[in-house]
């Protein structure tokens, strides 16, 4: 039979001048994490079927190489079903490795331990132009710190690392789950399918907002749970920001997620360290709200689209002339154009009452 020349589909050669930049590339980053403190580790390409399979990786799990069990083992007639007839696979990324390694020899670590890994991962992927079957991950993470100076030492390995490398002008991008969970909170999903839904979430890029939509439904979830998660994500996907009037959720105590409704988000910043009580009714979810006086509030916002109120600098009411409070679009009924009025009709009612200001 004659030599096949070509490697197999999804797989490539490394030719030496490639090689040379990419030994380069590994010598500076082992060197770089290294300075920072962590310590090289190794991990075996094949890992137990059962650890592959355990639903903590995603549509990884749907790609993965599968070994068939050997000898003895494999018994083809007795077999029902796929998992009769393998017992290992190759990896597909190098974290479910890393806490199998961890929880084997934890005893034999210091703590915290700050672990690097470098390493071919693979994956049953369609093969595409850039994109392989066979690929190199690099991964660092810190084991045992449950503070935040783990996230802030890995953010500081990594940009050391990208400078030294001449990258420039890069944003490093921070998922804090904090956010994500206290949202699902908020939009009625349960404690048990967070994990699920930030899984579905992660593809956005990928399929898309609809494609969000349509898996998180077909997964069984309610509608008004995936619409009412999904609106922020698609307010800023469809229009670059929040456009939320009423109702934008604010974060209470850096921990809890609550609709302020009927408060406009002109008024959010006033629930902040406010004297008084706010109670708040949630009747989908049968709960009432309340907030304590001095509570910090902050309004629900993301780094890149940050936080911004209704602007009514300039604009008066066309009734009372009241300035600087919130207000709603309206058609002046003597000149017939457009014309802004207090949305707080008793407020406005009030101040009619006094003789109106021109405050």
């Amino acid at each position: 039979m004659a030599l096949k020349k070509k490697p197999v589909t999804g797989m490539k050669d490394i030719l030496p001048a490639e090689m040379e930049i990419r030994d380069y590339v590994i010598g500076l980053i082992k060197e770089t994490y290294r300075s920072f403190g962590f310590s090289s580790i190794e991990t075996p390409c094949v890992e137990h079927i059962e650890n592959l399979c355990s639903k903590q990786g995603g549509d990884n799990e749907k790609l993965i190489f599968k070994i068939l069990k050997r000898g003895e083992k494999l018994r083809l007639a007795e077999a029902k079903e796929e998992a009769d007839l393998v017992d290992g696979g190759l990896r597909y990324d190098l974290t479910l490795p890393l806490s199998r390694y961890y929880a084997n020899h934890s005893n034999e670590l210091p703590a915290p331990f700050k672990a690097l890994q470098m390493g071919s991962v693979w994956r049953a992927d369609r093969p595409q132009r850039g994109r392989y079957r066979q690929f190199m991950q690099c991964d660092i993470d810190i084991l045992g710190e449950p503070s935040n100076l783990a996230e802030i030492e890995l953010i500081l390995a990594t940009t050391s690392l990208l400078g030294k490398l001449d990258f420039n002008n890069f944003t490093i991008r921070i998922n804090d789950r904090r956010f994500l969970k206290a949202m699902a909170a908020y939009s009625g999903f349960e404690e048990k399918d967070y994990d699920s839904v930030f899984i579905t979430l992660d593809k956005m890029d990928k399929i898309g907002l609809d494609g969000v939509r349509k898996e998180l439904i077909e997964e069984g979830f309610e509608e008004s749970c995936v619409s009412k998660y999904l609106e922020l994500f698609e307010q800023i996907v469809r229009y670059g920001s929040t456009t939320t009037g009423a109702d934008h959720p604010v974060m209470v105590q850096d921990r809890y997620v609550m609709a302020p409704s009927p408060i406009p988000r002109f008024d959010n910043p006033k629930l902040n360290d406010a004297e008084n009580l706010f109670l708040f009714g949630a009747g989908r979810e049968k709960k009432i709200y309340a907030v304590p006086p001095h509570t910090k509030v902050e309004s629900l916002a993301f780094e890149d689209h940050p936080f911004v109120r209704e602007d009514f600098e300039g604009k008066r009411c066309c009734i009372c002339g009241a300035t600087g409070v919130y207000m709603t679009q309206t058609i002046d009924p003597v000149t017939g154009k457009k014309a802004w009025q207090c949305s707080d009709t008793d407020y406005c009612a009030e101040r009619l009452e006094e003789g109106g200001s021109d405050e």
